[in-house]
């Protein structure tokens, strides 16, 4: 083994712990700007579908960087997320996943196909100094791709490869059990990929008629989220 000759090294220069600190923070933050500006294109397992890079707004601390589709900030607003676990199914950069947190969950978990949209979410957890959050890389076409029990599942206009997988997804009445036995269980299925769609399927669903924009708006959380929230009891 070589030995070295501590007293001929020259010293590194000392900085300052906070400078440091920030000089990190800047490095992070232009390593996400980058990553987010590459050009590329994800193809889903399922059907070969297309999603471009920075799909979703992101906020970065106290700014949001524009994505192809616009920050919905108040997506978890009146469902309850405070204190609660969830899993978000499809989960692109994982910003809703963070939003949750934002909105009170215990944890939130995302799950996305995509690595490289994983790897890029990572870096904005950490940049946001989020701890209480998981951004994986799993299939949810495929049984196996839900490792926990959740209390909260949703999915964000991902339902077309959810519902290749829709017996391993605990919203399914009978695996309503799943559910923390303090609460009701949160069921979120979505409806369509337009208004008329979701109106026409949503009326299928609940077994009633949705007569107008207000009604809809009962069944449905908001354009973007395309959801409908259902409550069973606790068991």
């Amino acid at each position: 083994m070589t030995e070295i000759d501590t007293a001929s090294v020259t010293p590194a220069t000392q900085v300052p712990i906070g400078e440091a600190t920030k000089q990190i923070d800047e490095e992070l933050r232009a390593l996400i700007v980058k990553a987010l500006a590459v050009k590329t294109r994800s193809y889903s397992s399922f059907g070969g579908k297309e999603t471009g890079n920075a799909y979703q707004a992101v906020r970065l601390r106290d700014e949001v960087l524009a994505g192809f589709r616009v920050s919905d900030e108040e997506v978890w607003a009146g469902l309850g997320v405070e204190g609660r676990t969830v899993i978000d199914l499809g989960c692109n950069l994982g910003e809703r996943t963070r939003l949750a947190v934002r909105a009170g969950a215990s944890f939130a978990e995302g799950i996305e196909y995509e690595d490289l949209f994983v790897r890029i979410g990572g870096l904005i957890n950490v940049y946001n100094r989020m701890h209480n959050i998981l951004l994986r890389q799993g299939d949810v076409t495929k049984p196996g791709c839900l490792e926990e029990s959740y209390d909260i599942v949703a999915c964000f206009s991902a339902f077309v490869y959810v519902r290749e997988n829709l017996e391993e997804i605990p919203w399914i009445p009978e695996r309503s059990a799943t559910a923390s036995s303090e609460a009701d269980l949160d069921v979120f299925s979505k409806f369509g990929e337009d208004d008329l769609e979701r109106c026409l399927e949503a009326e299928a669903f609940t077994g009633r008629e949705i007569g107008g924009e207000d009604d809809l708006l009962d069944v449905l959380i908001g354009d973007l989220v395309d959801i409908e929230v259902t409550r069973q009891p606790s068991s």
